[in-house]
């Protein structure tokens, strides 16, 4: 292993790290391209696909075998290839009480803490993803600079590995932007027992007091092995320069507190959860192509909010009508025996006011 010579990774300068980032893509000419290629949407339906409160949703994972990227398409015929990764889809509510989790994992590090030696991974292999919905977004670091896209919802595939030394974690993030665009990161990073691994980017998560290394995403790798490149030589032809893989790695680690921490949390969670398994669709085989891959959609898992949400069997989700404008809504509280849901409540007198929804109209 090689001596910590981690870089300090914090939510405060992410936008800093952005900025350099796209100033250098812009000056390098790459910007104005990269904008038209995000703005081209990946599969149908991209308004709508996104949330599972619409019957046109179609979980982020399937559309990554139908991206324009040849490094995200790799990603996903490796992926498809594995029987035994299981899906979970969060629920509008869900995501927004995963982001009040990992914003309190940074700022109140020791609750998590807490709560890590206590919380058994359910499976060695996830996909999990979350609809960035405004609740959520108004949670996160704000994007000052003109980026590409708004982000419409973020997942992950998440493996976890024991072995003799201990737990391993491996974190390869994916994205839908707001125009339908959809891509995987050229990122892999890897948490081992807090160690610096040789020949990888080192990231410390600041509070949290975790290192993530990050290197090439092994999709990359393949992709640039088959071109007959190393894979430092294929990132540079990409248009990238070496410190622009330390602003992708920092894009990348910015997703697990929320994604990595939260959902093993949720799922751990001793009340307020339900979990919806919902069978794959698999359309006619004498249907084309292109209409399979609109109609079909793998199996998954929707993790809702019991007290706000409802899910059926095609799992589809619709809002309970409950109150809490000026309220206390429900949320959740992190005890050194677990993790529990503290239902919403009336605070104080006056008129009841029904609650504003979260759907988004298109």
């Amino acid at each position: 292993m090689s001596e910590p010579n981690e870089k300090q990774w914090d939510p405060s300068e992410v936008n800093d790290i952005r900025e350099t980032w796209y100033q250098k893509l812009k000056q390098s000419g790459k910007g104005e391209y990269l904008k038209t290629v995000y703005s081209k949407p990946t599969g149908t339906n991209h308004e709508k696909r996104w949330l599972v409160s619409n019957k046109e949703f179609k979980p982020l994972k399937d559309l990554l075998g139908q991206a324009s990227d040849p490094i995200t398409a790799k990603f996903y015929d490796d992926l498809k290839k594995q029987t035994d990764v299981e899906q979970f889809v969060m629920s509008p509510e869900i995501a927004v009480e995963v982001q009040r989790l990992a914003k309190d994992s940074i700022i109140n590090p020791k609750n998590i803490a807490d709560l890590m030696p206590k919380i058994k991974t359910p499976y060695s292999k996830v996909c999990v993803e979350m609809p960035m919905v405004d609740a959520v977004v108004d949670m996160r670091t704000p994007v000052t600079h003109e980026g590409i896209s708004r982000i419409n919802r973020v997942g992950a595939y998440i493996t976890t590995m024991e072995e003799e030394d201990g737990v391993s974690f491996s974190f390869s993030p994916y994205f839908e932007f707001e125009s339908g665009y959809v891509i995987s990161s050229h990122i892999l990073l890897i948490h081992k027992n807090n160690q610096c691994l040789d020949n990888f980017l080192h990231l410390k998560l600041a509070n949290l007091d975790m290192i993530w290394n990050s290197f090439f995403h092994p999709s990359l790798v393949s992709v640039a092995t088959e071109n007959g490149l190393s894979p430092e030589t294929f990132w540079e032809q990409m248009g990238n320069t070496p410190d622009l893989l330390y602003a992708m790695s920092v894009e990348a680690v910015e997703e697990i507190p929320t994604l990595f921490f939260a959902w093993l949390v949720l799922l751990n969670s001793k009340s307020g959860v339900t979990k919806t398994k919902v069978q794959a669709r698999i359309p006619h085989p004498k249907l084309g192509k292109r209409e399979r891959a609109r109609r079909g959609r793998s199996a998954y898992t929707v993790v809702s909010l019991s007290d706000m949400e409802d899910v059926d069997s095609e799992g589809l989700l619709t809002e309970k009508h409950v109150v809490s404008a000026h309220k206390v809504r429900g949320h959740f509280k992190a005890r050194r025996s677990g993790l529990y849901w503290w239902r919403p409540h009336v605070r104080g007198t006056g008129e009841l006011k029904e609650r504003e929804g979260y759907v988004v109209t298109s």
